[in-house]
Formats: structure tokens, sequence, C-alpha cells
């Protein structure tokens, strides 16, 4: 899995974008 931290809030792919920021917030 990829570290919020690491990356920044905008990524490569407009999905996996979407897919990142519920992500995100559970992992915050």
């Amino acid at each position: 899995m990829f570290n919020p931290v690491a990356m920044p809030p905008t990524l490569l792919r407009p999905g996996d974008n979407v897919r990142f920021l519920p992500l995100k917030e559970g992992v915050c």
C-alpha cells in the first residue's frame, strides 16, 4: 500500500486519486 505521508495528495492517475481519498481518510 502507498503511504499518504510519502506520496502527495495529487496522484499521477485521476482514478487512483479517487481511490486514495477514502483510504487516506481512513488512515488519518
